[in-house]
């Protein structure tokens, strides 16, 4: 059995996280023991017409690991070693998403990230530190940039690389009901 390390955003149950991209729009949490990851599993329900120009965090650990996009485009920033990871896949047109990632840091095809339960990258993630707060809705540890404009929902971290089939399995879940109230 894994452990989910819920990330809630502070607003009503069957409402998401609704941001405008501006400094200062996004929750942070804690640099808790329990977050300071070098393997596991990050996940979240997003939707934009335009997160932003440049880099805008989902849901980040700055200088360890998270989910954002670049331009529109689902990628990771590897701070320990090869920089900017991109899906090629841009999440812009106002539909909800699943996005998801899985990472082993330091390992050969250890990070793996998935668009609505399918795995579209994988390569290689290297945590560099663990000293930041983890934050939904910027990449900045501080939240005073690179803000992400749209919706955030059920923001998760696990303490455990989920395997594919859990990853569908959090999308179908998501995607058969429980996202309808997005």
């Amino acid at each position: 059995a894994w452990d989910v390390l819920s990330v809630p955003p502070p607003v009503a149950s069957g409402t998401s996280l609704k941001l405008d991209g501006q400094p200062g729009s996004y929750v942070a949490v804690n640099n808790d023991p329990s977050l300071q990851l070098n393997s596991g599993t990050v996940s979240a329900w997003i939707k934009t017409s335009g997160a932003g120009s440049g880099f805008r965090g989902i849901v980040v650990k700055q200088l360890a690991y998270g989910l954002a996009l670049q331009d529109d485009v689902l990628a990771i920033y590897d701070w320990g070693d090869q920089g900017l990871l991109s899906t090629g896949e841009n999440l812009a047109d106002g539909q909800f998403h699943h996005v998801a990632m899985t990472f082993n840091s330091g390992v050969d095809n250890g990070l793996v990230i998935y668009i609505d339960g399918v795995a579209r990258l994988t390569n290689k993630l290297t945590v560099l530190r663990q000293d930041n707060q983890l934050t939904i809705g910027t990449a900045y540890a501080n939240g005073a940039g690179q803000n992400f404009a749209g919706s955030i929902d059920e923001a998760k971290v696990f303490n455990q690389v989920l395997t594919a089939a859990e990853i569908l399995d959090e999308y179908e879940t998501g995607n058969s009901g429980e996202a309808a109230s997005l």
